[in-house]
């Protein structure tokens, strides 16, 4: 499994970031994540040993937030849907460019 932290936003939206993408965020994308690169990385390395002897069937994965008022980031692991989830799995398997039009399951009479 690729390491990754979910960082909770300002904008209402979470995002993700790879390990392999840790080190390219500039100064600009982190004042808009309104984290420094040391907390950054230390919520990164936290949310690494929170997912040792994790699976992907366990359907968790790391997320840093800030409390008091952004003084501090904690991070959780927070459970996901699964891929038998029906929300999602129209787009699992029709690809991303589909459009409900596309489903065989979505014949209206």
């Amino acid at each position: 499994m690729r390491a990754i932290l979910e960082v909770s936003t300002d904008y209402g939206y979470d995002v993700a970031i790879y390990e392999e993408d840790l080190e390219g965020i500039t100064a600009s994308e982190l004042w808009k994540l309104r984290i420094s690169r040391p907390v950054l990385k230390r919520c990164f390395a936290e949310g690494v040993m929170l997912m040792q002897g994790k699976t992907e069937n366990d359907r968790v994965r790391p997320c840093a937030y800030p409390i008091s008022g952004g003084k501090q980031w904690v991070v959780h692991l927070v459970q996901y849907p699964g891929r038998s989830d029906p929300l999602t799995s129209f787009w699992n398997e029709k690809g991303s460019n589909a459009t409900p039009s596309d489903s065989d399951d979505c014949n209206i009479s």
